[in-house]
Order: structure tokens, then C-alpha cells, then sequence
């Protein structure tokens, strides 16, 4: 959603004069929240200076659990530059060694199974 916007900004609203009452409209927003993947440095870094200094609250969540992974609000924890943030408390989250890439999560607010289908759950849960 959030690339979309700036898309839409870049195309269609960068040379128009309504520019300044569409930044003023961004500015208003109390937050703003990108999740699943890590935003670009440059995409987040334009974000910020557009919103005048408003940091894009990144997340890692899944259908099977709303957040794991989350940037703190407030800068007063340092992340690495692409990450989506560090784990939430009450979340254990590590990398997989068996297939490369795949994030494991540990969380009270996750789902217990599928409905009906414990086929796809023992395969989906360890």
C-alpha cells in the first residue's frame, strides 16, 4: 500500500500544484506502518522527510500470528538498516536451518491449528 501511494505520488502529484495540500494530508497521519518485508532505505528515508520526520513503523506478522517482529516507535533502539525490527516480547523467532529463509515463530497469540485439517497442521507446526 505504502509503494502504491508513493507511486502515485511520484506519477501523478510530484509537478501539480495540489502537491503541498497532499504532503499536508500525509502529515497528518499518526502513523504509518509497512509490514511484511523491509522497506528500501531510499523509499523509507523519502517517507520520513516527506511526513517531516515521521518514522514508517515496519512489522513482520503472517495469517497465523498478527505481529512478531515489530520497529519500536520511538528510535531509542537501534535497527539494522533492512530489517523489519526486533521480536516482540512473549515471541521467540529464528531462521529455520532446514530450509533457507524460512522464519520460525513462537507466540501466545498465534493460531492453534486449522479448522478441521490436521493434515496441514502437524505440516505447518512443530
Amino acid at each position: 500500500m505504502l509503494t502504491r501511494l508513493m507511486r502515485h505520488y511520484e506519477d501523478h502529484l510530484l509537478e501539480q500544484t495540489d502537491c503541498d495540500q497532499y504532503v499536508h494530508g500525509l502529515r497528518q497521519l499518526r502513523i504509518l506502518m509497512s509490514g511484511t518485508s523491509a522497506l528500501p532505505s531510499p523509499l523509507r528515508e523519502k517517507w520520513t522527510r516527506l511526513t517531516d520526520g515521521k518514522r514508517i513503523l515496519e512489522r513482520y506478522g503472517a495469517s497465523k500470528f498478527s505481529t512478531a517482529i515489530l520497529t519500536p516507535l520511538h528510535d531509542n533502539l537501534k535497527v539494522p538498516d533492512g530489517s523489519v525490527g526486533v521480536a516482540l516480547s512473549g515471541c521467540d523467532v529464528r531462521l529455520a536451518t532446514e530450509l533457507e529463509g524460512e522464519i520460525l515463530v513462537k507466540s501466545s497469540g498465534m493460531l492453534l491449528g486449522y479448522h478441521l485439517d490436521p493434515g496441514v497442521t502437524r505440516a505447518a507446526f512443530d
